[in-house]
């Protein structure tokens, strides 16, 4: 049976008129009517994802970290985490391990446009781009050094969650990203905050940039702690959250 493969992202590419990109072409999803990232992408990343899962502290005490997400996009949010984890003294076995979900991936043309973007992140983004895999459905695991890894599922991600075998490292940080739940709800429900719960490990963090209701609501019905916090640039606020720790059954004596 030969394998089956994903559909590839639809990108329209329209001309910024505002902010540091203005002039040049920005990629938009024209499957979910929604822009990939808005005019400061990398410090938004930094704001919303490092520092809401207060990642600057926890790389320092730790040689071995892992990061799920939720909508792999361009790859942002995984640079920019190994970006910080490459600034920090590291023993030789340290390692950071990354797991992504995306169903609908770039092209890789279209990756290499919009890492154009970021020149500051060009040792990074180079490396992305020779490993980027093709698009067939499941997980594609892509080492870039001896203490960085990605593990990337293209394809539906409920799939991608239910086919996980162990042993897997339990994730100490999420990042729940991908388009807005109202234009990309299949990112965004229950059944989905249920299942990273039961791949997190005790005291998971998670952060995100939406605080619709039915978001938090779900969060916590999956048993995190949620909060609201500072947003980035023009957001008000965003979320953040911590794995509640479960409590034993009571007992009669």
């Amino acid at each position: 049976m030969p394998p089956r493969r994903t559909e590839y992202a639809t990108l329209d590419w329209k001309i910024s008129d505002t902010g540091p990109y203005a002039g040049q072409a920005m990629p938009y999803s024209s499957r979910f009517d929604d822009i990939y990232f808005a005019n400061e992408p990398i410090a938004e990343t930094n704001h919303v994802f490092l520092e809401g899962n207060a990642l600057p502290q926890r790389f320092k005490e730790t040689s071995q970290f892992s990061i799920g997400e939720t909508g792999f996009g361009s790859g942002l949010n995984f640079l920019c985490a190994w970006a910080l984890w490459d600034k920090q003294e590291k023993p030789d076995d340290a390692h950071l391990h990354f797991l992504s979900f995306e169903k609908f991936p770039l092209r890789l043309d279209d990756l290499k446009k919009i890492h154009g973007l970021w020149p500051e992140l060009s040792p990074y983004t180079s490396a992305l781009q020779q490993e980027w895999p093709v698009n067939i459905t499941g997980f594609h695991h892509l080492n870039f050094s001896r203490n960085v890894s990605l593990t990337l599922y293209l394809g539906d991600i409920e799939d991608g969650m239910g086919s996980i075998m162990a042993p897997l490292r339990p994730i100490d940080a999420w990042f729940l990203d991908g388009f807005s739940p109202a234009k990309n709800p299949q990112l965004w429900n229950s059944d989905l905050y249920h299942a990273i719960a039961g791949l997190s490990a005790h005291g998971a963090t998670l952060s995100t940039f939406t605080v619709a209701g039915h978001v938090r609501r779900g969060l916590t019905q999956a048993g995190f702690t949620v909060e609201k916090a500072d947003g980035f640039g023009k957001k008000r606020n965003m979320l953040r959250g911590i794995l509640k720790p479960k409590m034993p059954p009571c007992t009669d004596n």
